[in-house]
């Protein structure tokens, strides 16, 4: 979605401040001043770094890096977590946001949606994710296992619709275009998408 150019991120906090402050929170939680479940501190702990072989075939194409808690991901919390210092950026644009989402999943993205829809182009949303691809456990993935490339969902494997109401719920399938009800031919009878659903996961017909 578009954005507005400004210079500051709120009233009084620039966003450069707000990033920069969510970073030292995050990192201080993991300081060694705050001990940890274990009753001791991580402090100089050597990291342990996770290689590629972690997680098994990762994601191919786009999913590379977009396919849950990749090895670099999972390394970095780890250093937060031992009070070791990461990298840090520096932010050169400021933006400002009349809504900001954290999260890119089914739910971040129903509430832009459901912003867009209230609110139309004229306001702006900002959509996080430390995903590059959003969608979250609802989004596919692809993998390379032994030469071949393989499609498959990645956390969410089972959909269906649940029976009319007439109350909203149902007016949101339809606006995204997800019908009630499947013809598989002209002459085939309908089929639920539970049905649907079933008989993938099952290899079997109806």
């Amino acid at each position: 979605m578009s954005s507005k150019k400004n210079q500051t991120f709120a009233k009084h906090i620039t966003r450069r401040d707000f990033v920069n402050g969510a970073a030292v929170g995050i990192g201080s939680a993991f300081a060694p001043g705050i001990q940890p479940v274990h009753g001791k501190s991580n402090e100089g702990a050597a990291p342990h770094l996770l290689g590629k072989d972690w997680y098994g075939y990762g994601g191919v194409g786009p999913y590379r890096e977009s396919h849950g808690n990749t090895p670099e991901l999972v390394n970095t919390a780890h250093t937060l977590r031992n009070g070791q210092s990461i990298p840090a950026f520096e932010l050169e644009a400021v933006e400002a946001y009349d809504l900001v989402i954290v999260g890119g999943g089914l739910a971040g993205l129903g509430a832009a949606l459901e912003f867009n829809d209230q609110h139309g182009p004229e306001r702006t949303c900002l959509l996080l994710d430390n995903h590059p691809v959003i969608g979250g456990e609802a989004k596919e993935n692809e993998f390379a296992v032994e030469g071949e490339r393989l499609i498959a969902p990645q956390g969410a494997n089972g959909f269906f619709i649940p029976p009319a109401t007439g109350d909203t719920g149902d007016a949101y399938y339809y606006a995204n275009g997800i019908a009630p009800v499947v013809h598989a031919g002209a002459n085939a009878r309908a089929h639920s998408v539970l049905e649907i659903g079933i008989c993938a996961c099952c290899a079997a017909t109806t």
